[in-house]
């Protein structure tokens, strides 16, 4: 995360606040700067590696800030707290799984090599390895492929430091777990390693805090459940979306993971989908560093790769200066890559094959909703006739739109809740203007425009989408009624948040404050 001790911004430095940041190491320094907040009146968020393009993390002016990077776990024997029986538990550890506890603030690429030293794997992941692992947890992140919820549903239990109105606000270090969680009660209050938690095993508290978006409290540790490691095979192919179409939702249905790419202009007349399919494949017998197993090496991590010590906004501004032209010439090359990477295959452990992101050389921002995926054929021509309609203006996107699978969650706030989903991604490359304004004074950021305008067609009653909460949208309070389980999720946050300690502009613009 991009932090000074006098200032925060995301990982884009688009949005910045002055704030006090302070990167405690111990779970007692971030209890003690709750407590501060509660004596000086002042607000107080955490934050990660600053991935979320919306608003959700963005501190208050002059709050303080604690940026969890080098948040240590202590030395609980955290083990001798469960039940016997964890078959039995909500949600169930399966034949298998294992499960393990670590540091809120530790990024997705550290988790995921720690794990790998121990045979251990997430069972799926999103496509970038650089967020904190409760970051992209607490906004909904996501892999893809229908027998796989959010990342939160592999979320065994989670430990906040928050406010509890005892007539007072008094700060409180709750783990907190599904009714019939992971920890048994006798045990935990027995223990002398538990130091000043207590536990809540509350299904409606825990279906809230998990999908909370920094508004619950000061999360330091989770419990996860995760399984042994394993490899992926990943083969794709080259279609137009007219022929993939007729057939997506049945292949999304039986794949284990389908992940599919389209470009955002016609060529040929049609729109060209990278079509990606992964199977699991058997681990390798022995831990091998990451330097020595075979990269991904695909076309367009290689393409993206090449660019780098260029400027991004340079490259962007290039490609659109010819205009629609421009904007051809460009889908002209994304198209060839794909067709380059169909004549191949990729083979590695499962996290490698994950990390498909070219966001370390092209940084963007980008809009994303989830529609039920009965309804994505649907949901993706409307997509296609926005792309089409915001070309004529003169703005382009440029960068491919992603589209992704997930179950359905039980979590009260993620876009997956109640209804299996498909996801549509719109990435806007740092540098993206309206080409019939570039080089005059009003060549402005086209993101707003481009990205508002697509989240308006898949918010609307037709598709009944929701936003990834992470990445750029603008709906506000009422939005939450689109939830089966937002009116509990409100309350909830009005239980913890009582005193408005974790307030920021999202919760303003939520109406989560009344």
């Amino acid at each position: 995360m991009p932090v000074s001790d006098g200032e925060w911004s995301d990982w884009l430095g688009q949005q910045r606040v002055a704030c006090e940041v302070r990167r405690p190491a111990k779970v007692d320094a971030a209890f003690e700067a709750v407590e501060e907040a509660v004596r000086t009146s002042r607000r107080i968020r955490a934050a990660g590696s600053g991935h979320s393009t919306s608003d959700v993390a963005r501190p208050s002016k002059d709050a303080i800030l604690l940026s969890l990077e080098h948040l240590a776990l202590d030395d609980a024997d955290w083990k001798t707290w469960l039940k016997g029986d964890l078959a039995l538990v909500e949600p169930r550890v399966r034949p298998g799984e294992q499960l393990v506890r670590v540091a809120a603030g530790q990024t997705i690429r550290a988790l995921n090599l720690d794990l790998a030293k121990r045979r251990l794997a997430m069972p799926n992941l999103g496509s970038y390895d650089g967020q904190s692992i409760y970051g992209a947890i607490a906004t909904g992140t996501h892999g893809t492929g229908l027998g796989f919820g959010p990342l939160a549903d592999q979320v065994a239990s989670i430990e906040m430091i928050g406010v509890e109105d005892a007539g007072r606000p008094v700060v409180r270090h709750w783990r907190i777990e599904p009714t019939n969680g992971i920890t048994d009660r006798d045990r935990f209050y027995g223990s002398s390693q538990r130091g000043r938690m207590s536990l809540v095993q509350d299904d409606e508290v825990f279906r809230s805090v998990v999908v909370g978006l920094g508004c619950f409290g000061i999360v330091t540790a989770l419990t996860l459940r995760v399984v042994p490691a394993f490899q992926l095979r990943e083969t794709c192919e080259v279609m137009p979306w007219s022929s993939l179409k007729t057939t997506l939702v049945t292949r999304a249905r039986s794949a284990q993971w389908l992940d599919v790419t389209m470009l955002p202009e016609r060529l040929d007349g049609e729109h060209w989908c990278q079509v990606t399919v992964r199977e699991k494949r058997a681990a390798l017998p022995h831990h091998v560093p990451l330097t020595e197993l075979t990269p991904r090496g695909d076309a367009r991590i290689r393409e993206a790769s090449s660019r780098e010590g260029k400027d991004p906004k340079e490259l962007v501004r290039c490609a659109l200066a010819a205009g629609s032209h421009g904007a051809r010439i460009a889908t002209h090359r994304v198209r060839e890559l794909f067709r380059e990477d169909a004549t191949r295959t990729i083979e590695s452990e499962s996290y490698v094959v994950f990390r498909t992101s070219v966001g370390d050389w092209i940084p963007a921002t980008s809009s994303e909703i989830g529609v039920d995926v009965d309804r994505s054929v649907e949901a993706i021509d409307a997509t296609i006739t926005h792309l089409d309609a915001m070309a004529k203006r003169g703005f382009f996107h440029v960068s491919p739109i992603g589209i992704r699978f997930s179950r359905a969650s039980s979590h009260y706030l993620a876009m997956q809740h109640g209804r299996d989903t498909c996801t549509i991604e719109a990435p806007i490359p740092v540098g993206n203007v309206n080409v019939h304004a570039i080089g005059s004074p009003s060549a402005a950021d086209a993101a707003p425009i481009l990205l508002g305008a697509f989240e308006r067609t898949l918010i609307d009653a037709r598709f009944d989408g929701r936003p990834h909460w992470g990445q750029r949208h603008t709906v506000s309070g009422g939005f939450l009624l689109r939830y089966p389980k937002g009116p509990i999720w409100a309350r909830q946050v009005a239980r913890f948040n009582r005193f408005g300690l974790f307030d920021n502009a999202f919760t303003g613009r939520m109406a989560l404050r009344r």
